[in-house]
């Protein structure tokens, strides 16, 4: 200290005289023996302080190393008494009232310094010294030059009132409250500070740091505090209201820029300005409302408090003035403790008045006409849906307390595991129409049958009038037997039934279930045939009506789908369970009659077991779950291994139903909102600027969050407008045939591959499956994107149909491609263009295409029968517009007629691995069109693959039939059909006839009855052009 003041006094010697002289009487009473310390000390700060009004650098540096040590000397603050201490760290602070107008590097020390004697453990300072310290830095700020001194200012007060408040760990119960009590204090003393203040002034900044920082050091335990609490909504609310401005009445309620607004958004632009049209000090506001959603969230009276300032800080600013409103948005929703807050709140009172402000800030930014403010309001929703789906992650933890996470289950009490409900009404309802369609056609054909034998009956009516009398009584008595027989037979079909169910739920496998049911389809058929055996034997009784197997077996099927389901007879009722039987396409023996005596004895069945949601691990209920689809699930052995592997959390559980309320609530929105800058792509699939591409790149990944989170049917949409926007087939197909372009780069550069479409069409194939189980909808544009894929694949590179006969491996070995990446990141990740180079595209695309061909292996192993059957018939549509646009096209159009047909074949392979009934009611949809491709006399090489596809299906399905089952003949009908059509090329009936051969030489003992088509077809064969082949062959089959 000797030394500091000694440089003062000849630094000041010659201008200062009276700096030069306090500075030497302080030096020699601190040389005294019998010196004072407070005296001392007053004597160094009167010295401090004339050091500070002198304009000279090196004294005012000299000053504050004076300043420095009176600060750390242990002889002054840390010895004086309390009172003492008080008095001198006040008269310091008093000392250096200067600092506004003073040198920036010397501002900055001092600030330092300020900070130093403020924040020691050893001694708490008052209310009125950190008030006094924030009035010398909004001065300070004020008045800087520069922004260092600014920044320097904001963290002295940061830390000082961090400091000021933070209850010790080690702080005993009493000093805790004086804290407490203190921090409320100050509180309402810096909000008195805010209420003076200009709100536009620069200095209102750092009485906003303050009590950021004030609240920010708060635990969540001081809610309990009530006067902290009162002074919240009592004092702190108000003023901030205030802050944000009140709104001006107009008559009108647009802007100039014609932007929409919100609720309770400024009605009229006005000159003057606001705290909007200050982005610091907008920004200190937004931090302080984000403590406020921290501490208030848990109390239920405060949520109109939290509702009112987030409605004005959100969306009263015109729509140009939101990007920190957005900014807000995005610090908060990226914090899952910030987005439990607001779940906390919604579920406390049953509303989302917060959500749906939140929500209609980030909407209302979207749809801007100015694409920078909507581009933002896209990152801003795609970072929100980001936290929802980490939040819902099966492991996530430790987000939601305990409380939260009761009430949410408790609140939504349904067992679905996903953001998806358990049974999409939708697809109930899409699937009763398709019936009512059949109903409708039925009747039409019906009618125009009845039409035709009228007109014949009325010529015979005269001729035959007598003879028709007595037929007629003759029909009436066997037409009564023969219903007697069937109600008979019903009535002991439902009995077996009955008795058999309660063995069924102990079996431990599917597969035993299915075997276990085509075994009392196989029995039932025996006993009902030994019956009207020795009906006629014993008593001469002709059949009067007549059951196989397959009958049976579909009925069975439909029987367990109507006793298990007894609680959805809207869906599961009579004309389901008819049409499910006969007109399956399956060679089934049966009358309507007899289905509808055996429903009316299910209906009145009362079952003596528990009903569906409490047994929904057995295997015979997951059997009939499978079959309906109803639970919109993959196939039961599938989930079964993936629960398995993947357990969910009871906090990801409670996660998920909390935001599928939330998300749903404002879906509609949601989702506008993230669609409207997808339209910024041009007709030849460019983008026009680099700011649409940017904001096109954020809508489409928008839209892929959104379809992870699987949010029921609604994935239809998102899939379709992600299909429409990144996968342009027709255009691709349009723009090809016009272009004569041989370069690869060339068509690159015509037709760009960008990364954003690549990483589009990967997540679309990622979720197809479960988008597809809960919207059947979406496999249409699914399968689009496949095909665009494909295309683009044989546009840029021309080796899609290089060999369409390898769809039997549709997943590559291991050892095929060496290069092969994981992920497509591994590709992407050193490419800084957004446009993908010829190497880069021939990678992805290669990787893409295996990602195709395994969708569509996971699809055949894993789909439910509903789902599976939609696929297939939405996979036989597009390929017919295929072959159609093949046919309607120039040689050189893109379009290859085996490439979609191969797909149907692999998938119709896997069926072989689930239960019998899958490829009772897939197999028909399948082979009817696999008959038209290989009936087909325009294209040579479609007839060809058909057949030889139809081949190894048929080797790969065909079983050995239990008794009564016809289920072979149905496997191969279509190679009858194709001969008996007549419409083949000869070559393809050359190629029918050697897989006839063949399977009579390798199959002939498990043909079963195959036998029935197999002979047909070789007696529809041309024998004058195939003689020689059918002599082989019939050789082989003798």
């Amino acid at each position: 200290m000797d030394e500091h003041l000694q440089t003062i006094a000849n630094l000041s010697a010659a201008k200062f005289r009276d700096l030069c002289a306090a500075a030497k009487s302080t030096q020699e009473m601190l040389n005294s023996n019998d010196v004072i310390m407070v005296t001392l000390y007053g004597k160094c700060l009167h010295v401090l302080q004339l050091a500070l009004q002198c304009k000279h650098q090196k004294i005012n540096q000299a000053a504050v190393d004076l300043l420095q040590t009176l600060i750390r000397d242990e002889h002054f603050l840390n010895k004086a008494t309390t009172s003492e201490s008080d008095t001198l760290m006040m008269s310091t602070l008093k000392s250096i009232t200067l600092l506004p107008v003073i040198k920036a590097p010397i501002q900055c020390r001092i600030l330092t310094l300020i900070v130093e004697i403020m924040c020691k453990e050893e001694r708490r300072v008052t209310i009125e010294m950190v008030m006094e310290a924030l009035t010398l830095c909004m001065q300070t700020y004020g008045n800087a030059e520069e922004r260092s001194v600014q920044l320097a200012c904001r963290a002295a007060i940061t830390q000082i009132f961090s400091f000021f408040c933070t209850l010790s760990q080690n702080s005993h119960y009493q000093e805790q409250i004086v804290i407490l009590m203190d921090t409320t204090s100050l509180l309402n003393e810096v909000i008195k500070c805010a209420n003076v203040t200009n709100p536009q002034s620069d200095q209102i900044i750092i009485v906003l740091d303050a009590i950021c920082s004030l609240l920010s050091s708060q635990p969540i335990s001081i809610i309990n505090h009530q006067p902290f609490i009162n002074t919240i909504w009592r004092e702190l609310s108000p003023c901030m209201m205030k802050m944000l401005g009140e709104p001006e009445k107009s008559t009108r309620d647009i802007t100039e820029g014609n932007e929409p607004f919100g609720r309770g958004q400024r009605s009229v632009t006005t000159n003057s300005k606001t705290v909007f049209d200050h982005p610091e000090i907008l920004l200190s506001l937004y931090q302080i409302v984000e403590q406020l959603l921290r501490i208030l969230a848990g109390i239920h009276g405060m949520r109109s408090v939290l509702e009112a300032i987030f409605h004005k800080a959100l969306l009263y600013p015109r729509v140009d003035q939101r990007s920190e409103a957005l900014r807000f948005i995005r610090k908060i929703t990226k914090n899952e403790e910030r987005l439990a807050n607001i779940i906390s709140i919604s579920m406390s009172s049953k509303t989302i008045t917060l959500w749906t402000i939140i929500v209609d800030c980030i909407v209302e930014c979207s749809n801007s006409t100015n694409i920078d403010i909507a581009s933002e309001g896209l990152r801003t929703l795609q970072t929100l849906l980001t936290t929802v789906s980490q939040m819902c992650e099966a492991d996530s933890d430790g987000i939601l307390s305990t409380e939260l996470i009761d009430s949410i289950l408790a609140y939504f009490p349904t067992d679905d595991i996903t953001l998806a409900s358990t049974i999409d009404d939708e697809i109930s309802e899409e699937r009763d129409n398709k019936q009512d369609d059949i109903k409708r056609n039925s009747s039409l054909e019906n009618l125009e049958s009845t039409d035709e034998i009228t007109e014949v009956l009325e010529k015979l009516t005269t001729k035959y009038k007598g003879e028709e009398t007595v037929a007629m009584i003759c029909c009436d008595s066997a037409g009564n037997k023969s219903a007697e027989k069937e109600i008979e037979t019903a009535n002991c079909y439902v009995n077996e039934l009955r008795n058999v169910i309660p063995k069924w739920l102990q079996i431990k496998s599917t597969i035993e279930v299915d075997e276990a049911i085509q075994e009392f389809a196989s029995n039932f058929f025996s006993e009902f045939m030994t019956t009207q055996k020795d009906a006629f034997e014993l008593y001469g009784q002709t059949q009067s009506h007549f059951l196989n197997s397959d009958a049976i077996y579909l009925t069975t099927y439909a029987a367990l789908a109507v006793v298990f389901y007894k609680n959805n007879k809207q869906t599961f009722n009579k004309f389901w369970f008819i049409n499910e039987v006969l007109h399956s396409d399956c060679i089934v023996y049966s009358s309507d009659h007899w289905l509808n005596t055996v429903y009316e004895n299910l209906i009145k069945l009362e079952v003596e077991f528990q009903p569906l949601d409490d047994v929904i691990k057995m295997p015979l209920i997951s059997v009939i779950e499978d079959y309906t689809g109803c639970s919109a699930q993959t196939m039961s052995d599938i989930r079964r291994i993936q629960q398995m592997v993947t357990k969910r959390s009871k906090h990801s559980l409670a996660a998920c139903k909390a935001y599928r309320w939330l998300l749903s609530s404002s879906w509609n929105k949601l989702l506008t909102a993230s669609s409207k800058l997808l339209s910024l792509r041009n007709k030849q699939h460019r983008i026009v600027r680099p700011k649409a591409a940017e904001a096109f790149d954020k809508a489409v990944y928008t839209l892929l969050t959104f379809a992870k989170l699987c949010l029921k049917d609604c994935n239809q949409v998102i899939i379709e407008r992600l299909v429409m926007a990144t996968c342009p087939l027709d255009e691709l197909r349009s723009f090809a045939i016009q272009e004569k372009i041989d370069s690869v780069t060339e068509r690159l550069n015509r037709w760009p591959l960008r990364k954003g479409d690549v990483i589009a069409m990967l997540t679309i194939l990622d979720i197809a499956i479960d988008c597809g189980l809960y919207a059947p909808k979406c496999w249409n544009d699914i399968i689009r994107c496949t095909e665009y894929i494909w295309q683009v694949e044989k546009y840029f590179f021309g080796i899609i149909s290089q060999d369409q006969t390898n769809w039997m491996s549709l997943v590559p070995s291991n050892g095929d491609n060496a290069d092969k990446a994981q992920h497509i990141d591994d590709i992407l990740s050193d490419i800084d263009s957004d446009n993908l180079n010829s190497h880069t595209a021939c990678r992805i695309l290669q990787f893409l295409i295996s990602e195709v061909n395994r969708f569509y292996e996971r699809a055949g192993k894993e789909l439910n029968l509903a789902s599976l059957s939609e696929l297939t018939e939405n996979l036989v549509m597009a390929s017919e517009n295929y072959q159609y646009h093949v046919n309607s096209q120039k040689p050189n159009s893109l379009a290859d007629p085996t490439v979609i047909l191969g797909r149907i074949f692999a998938i119709s392979m896997t069926l072989s691995t689930r239960p019998l009934i899958h490829v009772m009611k897939i197999w028909p949809k399948v082979s009817h069109y696999i008959v038209q491709c290989a009936s087909s006399r325009s294209n040579g090489k479609l007839n060809l693959f058909a057949i030889e596809g139809l081949g190894i299906c048929i080797a790969k399905l065909m079983i050995n039939e239990t008794n009564g089952f016809c289920y072979n003949q149905l496997i191969f009908q279509p190679l009858q059909n194709i001969l008996c059509a007549e419409m083949c090329l000869e070559e393809s009936q050359e190629q029918i006839v050697t897989l006839l051969a063949t399977f009579v030489h390798s199959h002939a003992n498990i043909i079963g009855s195959g036998w029935r088509p197999l002979f047909s077809a070789l007696k529809a064969l041309r024998i004058e052009d195939h003689s020689g082949m059918f002599r082989t062959t019939f050789i082989t089959i003798n």
